[in-house]
């Protein structure tokens, strides 16, 4: 399958979500045509372009308004225990206050059926 990602996003990201969805498509998707995902902080993200088959839902705090968008914090959300087959987070974990990351990590873990993915920038080096 062909996916057009955003060729103008920083390597680190375009890798970081290119992994992600091979992953996903190789080890997880096996013959389900289409998967739920839920994308913990992906407003303004690429996941929607790397799952084009998929149902997905982008949870974030922003206040906007658009098909599959939920506002809400994702260290407590409103989904049902197993309620997605899969939940990503690109990029957001460094922006959780260090007290609230156990709860965004067992929250992802909890509305999922599969597995998180979660990926960030660790142990990053400004130059």
């Amino acid at each position: 399958m062909s996916v057009n990602l955003n060729a103008r996003q920083p390597f680190d990201q375009f890798s970081r979500q290119y992994f992600i969805r091979r992953l996903i498509n190789e080890g997880i998707r096996k013959n389900k045509e289409q998967l739920s995902i839920i994308d913990f902080g992906g407003h303004k993200g690429n996941t929607k372009q790397a799952f084009p088959t998929d149902d997905i839902t982008i949870l974030d705090v922003f206040d906007v308004d658009y098909e599959g968008y939920v506002k809400g914090d994702a260290t407590n959300t409103v989904f049902d225990d197993n309620q997605f087959d899969v939940t990503t987070s690109f990029d957001v974990f460094e922006h959780i206050p260090r007290a609230k990351r156990k709860e965004f990590i067992k929250e992802s873990a909890r509305v999922s059926k599969v597995g998180a993915f979660l990926t960030a920038p660790f142990n990053q080096v400004d130059r």
